[in-house]
């Protein structure tokens, strides 16, 4: 009997992800606010296929003299991208794919997390979240790629989490790889969520009757490691910043102060494909779902009344602690969603006014990310009110029924594209002339963003000489020119200048002069001559020390996941 309703929610879960990601189905794609995914994807492929790893440089990108793209953007999510596209299939199609992905892990994340209440918890656990209007504003609006991708890796974090307390080395090896990978696909998320997940696994300790010291060594482990994991991006993401313009992406419309919500936005159920405004009238919705609303409030009062009965008849706390412990986890969960509403509104900008680091979430209602998750715990919980399981089950496809009936309707795009190659190209010289205009986040400071965009073939320019010279290296990170013996020639390396760039004349290493513009350039020395000339992006002592300790982290890892099994000792 149990093989067959598992086999039941097995088939139902893949219908719910199939009609979630039917638009992706289409030859057509759609327009999105950020439609660079592509484009961020031909460029990491571009630099995968020449042995450019990590991937840092982007060639294109930048007009054409370059950027350190991927050291602060986010790279996971293109490096899993990248798997397809290698093997063949078209850019876009790549994208498809992970965006499907989401779908199937945010499902599954979720529905790990919340059967351990039963799997009619789990399954209506599972559908809020992945059916969440947030997402559906984070892909078919906004196309926050990253940030849903992010998201969806957040119930597996507290999955695992909770997972050590009754299977020690499973849990630390998961908790420790999704924690690495959250904070390398987007760091403002796991920023701001990372504490709340924190606060909930200590939290679920204190009821396991394991060791609980244990239990919080390996959770506290766990989150540790996995930062150590993605040190390689994370401390040159910190620490590099300032060396590019990321600075202006907290000003102008990017200001916190104009997107603040108002809470009758949680409810509200509008939709737009505009953007976040001043005030309480956003082209966008942020609204949680009707159904997500009614099964969170009555898991919070099917909770809290036993409790006060309790309460009423002064049973010791310590007992209901003990014997209560769902009931006051519910509680729990729901007192940690209200600091989480709050930090999306105007009654927290005294906070966000004294944070400096918050300016760099930009949208307040951000935080919705980890809300959405919570309010998904609380409509399973909804349903494991209903003890009856002669009720619940039938309760639980009708409640199923409903929420694809009343939100699925916002998982769809506003159009579809008559010719994908508009927006989603691959063209490398219409990135550089097009797509350069739309990401500026991640130039670096003190390049003129006047200067014409350039072609591969004037990325080193030696004057005078355009017919005496021939490219033996024209990649990415590495560059080599070579021309017959000169004299007399200036050299004008068209690469945006970054701490890492390496010059070379005769190869050897030179300290050309620094343009206003941001270019590096050797003047003219009629006693110089000049048989070849290069550039290399190499790792500054900052991201090698990255590298090196998640290096050892991931040894360490590794020394863990391939530890055999003892009987007595799990961990």
């Amino acid at each position: 009997m149990r093989l067959v309703k598992n086999l039941f929610v097995a088939q139902a879960a893949l219908l719910v992800i199939f009609l979630l990601s039917l638009p992706l189905f289409r030859d057509g794609f759609f327009r999105m606010h950020d439609y660079t995914h592509v484009a961020r994807l031909v460029e990491m492929l571009d630099a995968l296929r020449v042995g450019h790893f990590p991937v840092h440089w982007s060639a294109d990108f930048g007009y054409g003299y370059g950027m350190p793209l991927f050291l602060f953007y986010g790279p996971v999510p293109f490096y899993l991208a990248s798997l397809p596209a290698l093997m063949g299939l078209a850019p876009l199609l790549s994208i498809k794919l992970l965006i499907l992905f989401t779908n199937f892990t945010a499902w599954t994340g979720m529905y790990s997390l919340m059967k351990r209440w039963g799997r009619t918890v789990g399954f209506v656990a599972a559908t809020v979240f992945a059916l969440a209007p947030y997402r559906a504003l984070d892909l078919y609006v906004r196309g926050a790629l990253n940030e849903l991708f992010a998201l969806s890796l957040l119930p597996w974090i507290l999955h695992f989490a909770w997972l050590i307390t009754r299977q020690r080395r499973v849990g630390w090896l998961g908790l420790s790889l999704t924690t690495s990978a959250l904070i390398a696909s987007h760091n403002l998320t796991a920023m701001i969520a990372l504490p709340f997940l924190g606060i909930m696994s200590l939290v679920w300790i204190t009821w396991q009757k394991s060791d609980k010291l244990k239990s919080l060594g390996l959770v506290t482990a766990g989150y540790l490691t996995g930062v150590l994991l993605s040190a390689w991006y994370a401390l040159p993401a910190f620490l590099e910043k300032d060396s590019t313009i990321i600075s202006e992406i907290t000003t102008g419309y990017f200001d916190y102060h104009l997107h603040f919500l108002y809470l009758r936005q949680f409810w509200q159920e509008t939709w737009g494909y505009g953007g976040s405004t001043f005030g309480p009238h956003d082209e966008i919705s942020f609204h949680f779902g009707w159904i997500s609303l009614l099964l969170a409030t009555l898991a919070g009062v099917g909770a809290l009344a036993p409790i006060l009965n309790d309460l009423k008849t002064r049973r010791k706390l310590l007992n209901i602690w003990i014997f209560r412990k769902t009931q006051v986890l519910i509680l729990f969960t729901a007192l940690v969603l209200v600091p989480t509403l709050l930090l999306s509104t105007f009654k927290t900008q005294w906070l966000w006014d004294r944070v400096a680091l918050l300016s760099f979430v930009q949208f307040p209602w951000r935080f919705l990310a980890i809300s959405n998750v919570l309010m998904a715990m609380l409509a399973g919980w909804g349903i494991w009110q209903i003890r009856h399981t002669t009720w619940r089950w039938p309760l639980t496809w009708l409640t199923v029924i409903l929420l694809l009936i009343s939100q699925l309707k916002f998982h769809q795009p506003q159009q579809y594209l008559e010719n994908n190659d508009d927006f989603y190209y691959t063209d490398r010289q219409l990135i550089r002339r097009r797509m350069s205009d739309i990401l500026l986040d991640y130039l670096p400071s003190g390049f003129d963003r006047q200067l014409p965009p350039v072609e591969p073939a004037e990325r080193i320019v030696i004057s005078d000489s355009l017919d005496k010279t021939r490219w033996e290296i024209n990649q990415p990170h590495r560059l080599l020119l070579e021309t017959e013996t000169i004299k007399g020639s200036a050299i004008t390396w068209n690469i945006a200048d970054f701490p890492g760039w390496q010059y070379y004349v005769n190869d050897e290493q030179v300290e050309p002069e620094l343009l206003p513009d941001g270019r590096r350039q050797l003047t003219a020395q009629p006693e110089l001559e000049i048989d070849s000339v290069g550039a290399i992006f190499t790792m500054t002592p900052l991201r090698q020390t990255g590298l090196i300790i998640s290096l050892i982290a991931l040894i360490g890892w590794l020394a863990v996941f391939i530890k055999p099994k003892d009987k007595h000792v799990e961990f």
